[in-house]
């Protein structure tokens, strides 16, 4: 399945970099089932890393950084096959904080990390990719996100008590497949893939 859009773009404001950073979504064409679904939707991770590192920066990237993923992850979208998406790690939480939310911003998906570790990217097998976990620490107050690095869920500080970083990974969209698909060739083997009709 190919994305529709050729062209993204992520802005200053919400990610806390220097600078607004595009991406290519159409670049990513082969994905992996990841899980199936009650209601015969089906739940599928890009079998590779995006081509582009995306940004972030101190506390204007961490209050946005979930909302951010999921709007990158949107971009693989194509209409006639998807019904929606998410990045990695994601499951509900608040995608935008403010300043009164940090406090309970902490959380994680451990299902999708189970998962992730047996499905690492074609690509690159060491290569790191953002996951949708934040975790706020009050005394001293830091502001830590989740990479998924090799088959390792590792946390990185945006902000601690003497500094804000900025942190660069790539990332790995899941989009969800309407139901009732067919396939028009392939036998779903990694040197046959499934091809939708």
């Amino acid at each position: 399945m190919t994305p529709t859009l050729t062209s993204f773009t992520i802005p200053s404001s919400l990610t806390g970099y220097s600078g607004d950073q595009t991406i290519q979504p159409n670049k990513l064409t082969a994905w992996r089932i990841m899980n199936i679904n009650e209601d015969g939707t089906i739940e599928m991770i890009s079998a590779n890393t995006s081509n582009e590192d995306i940004y972030f920066y101190g506390k204007t990237g961490y209050k946005n950084y979930i909302g951010v993923l999921n709007d990158i992850a949107s971009a693989y979208e194509n209409s006639t096959y998807t019904i929606g998406s998410r990045n990695p790690g994601y499951y509900g939480q608040i995608q935008f904080l403010n300043d009164n939310s940090l406090a309970n911003s902490t959380d994680q998906n451990t299902q999708d990390v189970a998962s992730l570790r047996n499905m690492m990217p074609d690509n690159n097998k060491d290569i790191e990719y953002w996951i949708a976990f934040r975790e706020y620490t009050s005394v001293p107050q830091m502001l830590s996100v989740y990479i998924m690095e090799s088959s390792v869920c590792t946390t990185y500080d945006l902000v601690n008590p003497s500094t804000s970083y900025t942190l660069y990974k790539r990332v790995r969209p899941i989009v969800i497949l309407k139901s009732g698909l067919k396939t028009s060739e392939g036998n779903g083997t990694s040197t046959s893939h499934w091809k939708l009709a």
